[in-house]
Protein backbone atom coordinates (compact mmCIF):
# COMPACT_ATOMS: atom_id res chain seq x y z
CA UNK A 1 0.00 0.00 0.00
CA UNK A 2 1.08 3.57 -0.57
CA UNK A 3 0.64 6.44 1.84
CA UNK A 4 0.60 10.19 1.31
CA UNK A 5 1.39 11.50 4.77
CA UNK A 6 -0.09 11.96 8.22
CA UNK A 7 -2.59 14.80 8.58
CA UNK A 8 -3.88 16.40 11.77
CA UNK A 9 -7.31 15.41 13.05
CA UNK A 10 -9.35 16.85 15.92
CA UNK A 11 -7.51 16.22 19.21
CA UNK A 12 -8.80 14.35 22.23
CA UNK A 13 -10.36 16.39 25.02
CA UNK A 14 -7.91 14.86 27.55
CA UNK A 15 -4.19 14.11 27.07
CA UNK A 16 -3.56 10.42 27.72
CA UNK A 17 -0.95 7.74 27.15
CA UNK A 18 -1.22 4.02 27.80
CA UNK A 19 -4.85 4.12 26.72
CA UNK A 20 -6.95 1.46 25.02
CA UNK A 21 -9.22 1.90 22.01
CA UNK A 22 -12.07 0.11 20.29
CA UNK A 23 -14.52 0.79 17.47
CA UNK A 24 -18.25 0.14 17.38
CA UNK A 25 -19.55 0.76 13.90
CA UNK A 26 -17.90 3.98 12.74
CA UNK A 27 -17.50 5.36 16.26
CA UNK A 28 -14.10 5.03 17.89
CA UNK A 29 -13.52 5.12 21.64
CA UNK A 30 -10.40 6.21 23.55
CA UNK A 31 -10.42 4.51 26.93
CA UNK A 32 -8.56 5.27 30.15
CA UNK A 33 -4.79 5.65 30.21
CA UNK A 34 -2.53 7.87 32.28
CA UNK A 35 -2.36 11.68 32.21
CA UNK A 36 1.28 11.61 33.34
CA UNK A 37 4.21 9.44 32.28
CA UNK A 38 6.04 10.00 35.57
CA UNK A 39 3.35 9.26 38.18
CA UNK A 40 0.26 7.19 38.84
CA UNK A 41 -2.44 9.46 37.44
CA UNK A 42 -4.75 6.87 35.93
CA UNK A 43 -7.84 7.92 34.02
CA UNK A 44 -11.34 6.50 34.13
CA UNK A 45 -12.53 8.87 31.39
CA UNK A 46 -13.64 7.70 27.95
CA UNK A 47 -14.06 9.67 24.72
CA UNK A 48 -16.05 8.94 21.56
CA UNK A 49 -14.98 10.01 18.07
CA UNK A 50 -17.76 11.05 15.71
CA UNK A 51 -17.27 9.97 12.09
CA UNK A 52 -17.23 12.76 9.56
CA UNK A 53 -16.32 15.58 11.93
CA UNK A 54 -13.68 13.55 13.77
CA UNK A 55 -14.52 15.45 16.97
CA UNK A 56 -14.28 13.75 20.36
CA UNK A 57 -16.86 13.99 23.13
CA UNK A 58 -16.86 12.55 26.64
CA UNK A 59 -19.05 9.55 27.47
CA UNK A 60 -19.62 7.71 30.76
CA UNK A 61 -16.40 6.92 32.68
CA UNK A 62 -15.27 3.44 33.65
CA UNK A 63 -15.84 2.26 37.20
CA UNK A 64 -12.07 1.78 37.63
CA UNK A 65 -9.38 4.20 36.43
CA UNK A 66 -6.67 2.23 34.64
CA UNK A 67 -3.64 2.40 32.34
CA UNK A 68 -2.59 -0.19 29.74
CA UNK A 69 -5.71 -2.32 29.76
CA UNK A 70 -6.80 -4.35 26.76
CA UNK A 71 -10.07 -3.58 24.97
CA UNK A 72 -12.20 -5.21 22.29
CA UNK A 73 -15.72 -4.83 20.85
CA UNK A 74 -18.23 -7.69 20.58
CA UNK A 75 -21.85 -7.37 19.49
CA UNK A 76 -21.88 -3.58 19.84
CA UNK A 77 -20.37 -3.52 23.34
CA UNK A 78 -16.79 -2.83 24.44
CA UNK A 79 -14.99 -5.07 26.95
CA UNK A 80 -12.00 -3.71 28.90
CA UNK A 81 -9.61 -6.16 30.60
CA UNK A 82 -7.09 -5.63 33.38
CA UNK A 83 -4.45 -2.90 33.29
CA UNK A 84 -2.81 -0.89 36.06
CA UNK A 85 -5.23 0.58 38.59
CA UNK A 86 -5.28 3.93 40.42
CA UNK A 87 -2.20 3.18 42.58
CA UNK A 88 -0.30 1.38 39.83
CA UNK A 89 -1.48 -2.04 40.98
CA UNK A 90 -2.17 -4.74 38.39
CA UNK A 91 -5.90 -5.46 38.26
CA UNK A 92 -8.05 -8.39 37.17
CA UNK A 93 -11.17 -6.22 36.83
CA UNK A 94 -13.20 -6.41 33.62
CA UNK A 95 -15.90 -3.95 32.57
CA UNK A 96 -18.21 -3.73 29.58
CA UNK A 97 -19.54 -0.53 27.99
CA UNK A 98 -22.86 -0.31 26.21
CA UNK A 99 -22.70 2.77 23.95
CA UNK A 100 -26.46 2.75 23.34
CA UNK A 101 -27.10 3.09 27.10
CA UNK A 102 -23.90 5.05 27.87
CA UNK A 103 -23.33 2.66 30.77
CA UNK A 104 -20.51 0.51 32.21
CA UNK A 105 -20.97 -2.66 34.23
CA UNK A 106 -18.71 -5.30 35.76
CA UNK A 107 -18.44 -8.79 34.31
CA UNK A 108 -16.38 -11.79 35.41
CA UNK A 109 -12.83 -10.92 36.50
CA UNK A 110 -9.81 -12.24 34.65
CA UNK A 111 -8.38 -15.53 35.98
CA UNK A 112 -5.25 -13.58 36.91
CA UNK A 113 -4.47 -9.83 37.16
CA UNK A 114 -2.92 -8.63 33.90
CA UNK A 115 -1.22 -5.37 32.94
CA UNK A 116 -0.57 -4.53 29.31
CA UNK A 117 -2.14 -7.60 27.63
CA UNK A 118 -2.96 -7.89 23.95
CA UNK A 119 -6.64 -8.37 23.12
CA UNK A 120 -8.31 -9.52 19.89
CA UNK A 121 -11.69 -10.93 18.80
CA UNK A 122 -12.44 -14.02 16.72
CA UNK A 123 -15.88 -15.56 16.19
CA UNK A 124 -17.42 -13.59 19.04
CA UNK A 125 -14.82 -14.70 21.59
CA UNK A 126 -12.14 -12.45 23.05
CA UNK A 127 -8.52 -13.61 23.20
CA UNK A 128 -6.45 -12.00 25.97
CA UNK A 129 -2.78 -12.82 25.38
CA UNK A 130 0.34 -12.06 27.38
CA UNK A 131 0.49 -9.32 29.97
CA UNK A 132 2.25 -8.86 33.31
CA UNK A 133 0.90 -10.27 36.55
CA UNK A 134 2.39 -9.78 40.04
CA UNK A 135 4.83 -12.66 39.36
CA UNK A 136 6.12 -11.19 36.07
CA UNK A 137 5.40 -11.35 32.33
CA UNK A 138 3.52 -14.34 31.00
CA UNK A 139 2.49 -16.09 27.82
CA UNK A 140 -1.07 -16.32 29.08
CA UNK A 141 -3.92 -17.09 26.69
CA UNK A 142 -7.33 -16.49 28.26
CA UNK A 143 -10.35 -16.91 25.97
CA UNK A 144 -13.44 -15.06 27.14
CA UNK A 145 -16.93 -15.88 25.88
CA UNK A 146 -19.22 -12.88 26.51
CA UNK A 147 -22.35 -14.99 25.95
CA UNK A 148 -21.53 -17.29 28.89
CA UNK A 149 -19.33 -14.90 30.91
CA UNK A 150 -16.64 -17.55 31.28
CA UNK A 151 -12.98 -18.11 30.42
CA UNK A 152 -11.14 -20.98 28.78
CA UNK A 153 -7.38 -21.37 28.46
CA UNK A 154 -5.41 -21.62 25.26
CA UNK A 155 -1.91 -22.85 24.48
CA UNK A 156 0.53 -20.40 26.11
CA UNK A 157 2.26 -17.91 23.83
CA UNK A 158 5.90 -18.96 23.19
CA UNK A 159 7.30 -15.52 24.03
CA UNK A 160 6.11 -14.28 27.43
CA UNK A 161 5.65 -10.51 27.28
CA UNK A 162 3.52 -7.51 28.18
CA UNK A 163 2.92 -4.13 26.51
CA UNK A 164 2.16 -5.98 23.29
CA UNK A 165 -0.76 -5.51 20.93
CA UNK A 166 -2.94 -8.26 19.45
CA UNK A 167 -5.18 -8.20 16.40
CA UNK A 168 -7.21 -10.71 14.38
CA UNK A 169 -6.69 -11.23 10.67
CA UNK A 170 -8.17 -14.02 8.54
CA UNK A 171 -9.10 -16.14 11.55
CA UNK A 172 -5.71 -15.88 13.27
CA UNK A 173 -4.63 -13.78 16.25
CA UNK A 174 -1.32 -11.95 15.88
CA UNK A 175 0.69 -10.97 18.98
CA UNK A 176 2.92 -8.02 18.09
CA UNK A 177 5.95 -6.56 19.88
CA UNK A 178 6.00 -5.87 23.60
CA UNK A 179 8.57 -6.17 26.35
CA UNK A 180 9.90 -8.72 28.83
CA UNK A 181 10.17 -6.48 31.87
CA UNK A 182 11.58 -3.40 30.14
CA UNK A 183 13.75 -2.38 27.17
CA UNK A 184 14.83 -3.63 24.73
CA UNK A 185 11.42 -3.78 23.13
CA UNK A 186 10.63 -6.80 20.99
CA UNK A 187 10.27 -7.09 17.23
CA UNK A 188 8.72 -10.53 17.80
CA UNK A 189 5.44 -11.46 16.10
CA UNK A 190 3.64 -14.74 16.78
CA UNK A 191 0.40 -16.03 15.27
CA UNK A 192 -2.21 -18.09 17.10
CA UNK A 193 -4.61 -20.47 15.35
CA UNK A 194 -7.73 -20.87 17.51
CA UNK A 195 -8.81 -23.95 15.54
CA UNK A 196 -5.67 -25.97 16.27
CA UNK A 197 -4.74 -24.13 19.50
CA UNK A 198 -1.19 -23.63 18.21
CA UNK A 199 1.29 -20.77 17.88
CA UNK A 200 3.61 -20.08 14.94
CA UNK A 201 6.44 -17.56 14.72
CA UNK A 202 6.09 -15.26 11.70
CA UNK A 203 8.37 -12.58 10.29
CA UNK A 204 9.70 -10.11 12.85
CA UNK A 205 9.06 -6.40 12.51
CA UNK A 206 11.86 -4.21 11.22
CA UNK A 207 11.85 -2.34 14.56
CA UNK A 208 11.23 -3.54 18.10
CA UNK A 209 8.12 -1.82 19.48
CA UNK A 210 6.42 -1.65 22.85
CA UNK A 211 2.72 -0.81 22.96
CA UNK A 212 2.36 0.46 19.37
CA UNK A 213 -0.89 1.22 17.59
CA UNK A 214 -2.24 -1.54 15.33
CA UNK A 215 -4.98 -1.65 12.69
CA UNK A 216 -6.07 -3.80 9.74
CA UNK A 217 -6.21 -2.09 6.34
CA UNK A 218 -7.09 -4.02 3.18
CA UNK A 219 -5.90 -7.36 4.54
CA UNK A 220 -2.64 -6.06 5.98
CA UNK A 221 -1.58 -5.23 9.53
CA UNK A 222 -0.41 -1.65 10.03
CA UNK A 223 1.71 -0.94 13.12
CA UNK A 224 2.22 2.67 14.19
CA UNK A 225 4.81 4.18 16.55
CA UNK A 226 5.30 2.65 19.97
CA UNK A 227 8.29 2.64 22.29
CA UNK A 228 11.60 1.79 20.68
CA UNK A 229 15.05 1.16 22.10
CA UNK A 230 18.73 0.94 21.34
CA UNK A 231 21.55 -0.44 23.43
CA UNK A 232 21.79 2.85 25.35
CA UNK A 233 18.43 4.61 25.18
CA UNK A 234 14.73 4.21 24.54
CA UNK A 235 11.93 6.52 23.52
CA UNK A 236 8.88 7.04 21.31
CA UNK A 237 8.96 6.11 17.63
CA UNK A 238 7.64 8.04 14.63
CA UNK A 239 7.92 5.12 12.20
CA UNK A 240 5.23 2.75 10.96
CA UNK A 241 5.28 -0.52 9.05
CA UNK A 242 2.85 -2.98 7.50
CA UNK A 243 2.67 -6.77 7.40
CA UNK A 244 1.66 -8.74 4.33
CA UNK A 245 0.52 -12.18 5.54
CA UNK A 246 0.73 -13.69 2.06
CA UNK A 247 4.39 -12.79 1.72
CA UNK A 248 5.15 -13.05 5.48
CA UNK A 249 7.00 -9.72 5.23
CA UNK A 250 7.07 -6.39 7.03
CA UNK A 251 7.62 -3.27 4.93
CA UNK A 252 8.33 0.21 6.35
CA UNK A 253 5.80 2.91 5.50
CA UNK A 254 7.45 6.09 4.24
CA UNK A 255 5.13 8.43 6.15
CA UNK A 256 6.30 9.24 9.67
CA UNK A 257 4.21 10.58 12.53
CA UNK A 258 4.64 14.34 12.90
CA UNK A 259 5.54 13.71 16.56
CA UNK A 260 6.93 10.36 17.75
CA UNK A 261 4.66 8.66 20.28
CA UNK A 262 4.72 5.60 22.52
CA UNK A 263 1.84 3.82 24.26
CA UNK A 264 -0.65 5.04 21.66
CA UNK A 265 -3.55 3.37 19.85
CA UNK A 266 -4.56 3.08 16.22
CA UNK A 267 -7.92 2.37 14.61
CA UNK A 268 -9.33 2.22 11.09
CA UNK A 269 -11.55 5.23 10.36
CA UNK A 270 -13.79 6.07 7.43
CA UNK A 271 -12.14 6.17 4.02
CA UNK A 272 -9.49 3.53 4.80
CA UNK A 273 -7.68 5.95 7.07
CA UNK A 274 -5.57 4.81 9.98
CA UNK A 275 -5.84 7.18 12.91
CA UNK A 276 -3.08 7.38 15.53
CA UNK A 277 -4.56 8.29 18.91
CA UNK A 278 -2.76 10.07 21.78
CA UNK A 279 0.17 8.32 23.56
CA UNK A 280 3.29 9.65 25.25
CA UNK A 281 5.53 12.07 23.37
CA UNK A 282 8.94 13.39 24.35
CA UNK A 283 8.91 16.70 26.22
CA UNK A 284 11.66 18.95 27.52
CA UNK A 285 11.53 17.31 30.95
CA UNK A 286 10.66 13.77 29.89
CA UNK A 287 7.65 12.01 28.39
CA UNK A 288 4.31 13.81 28.40
CA UNK A 289 0.80 12.60 27.61
CA UNK A 290 -0.60 13.78 24.28
CA UNK A 291 -3.98 14.83 22.87
CA UNK A 292 -2.74 14.41 19.30
CA UNK A 293 -4.75 12.53 16.70
CA UNK A 294 -3.46 12.12 13.15
CA UNK A 295 -4.73 10.16 10.17
CA UNK A 296 -2.99 8.39 7.31
CA UNK A 297 -4.76 7.53 4.06
CA UNK A 298 -3.70 4.16 2.66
Amino acid sequence: MTAQGWTTDAPLTVARGGLASAAVGQRIYAIGGNKSASEDAMLDSVEERHPGTGKWTTVAPMQLARQNPGAAPVAGRIYVFGGYGPMGEITDQVEVFDPSANHWERVRDLPTPLGGPGVAVHNGRIFIVGGANPQGNGGFVHIYDPSSDRYDSGQPMPTARSLLKAIELAGRVYAIGGAQGGPPFLDTVERYDPGSNTWTAVASMNTGRGNPGVAIVKGKIVVVGGAGSTATAHGPLATSEEYDPGADRWDPLPAQLPVARASLCAELAEGNRVIAIAGFEKGSAGSIASRRVESLKL
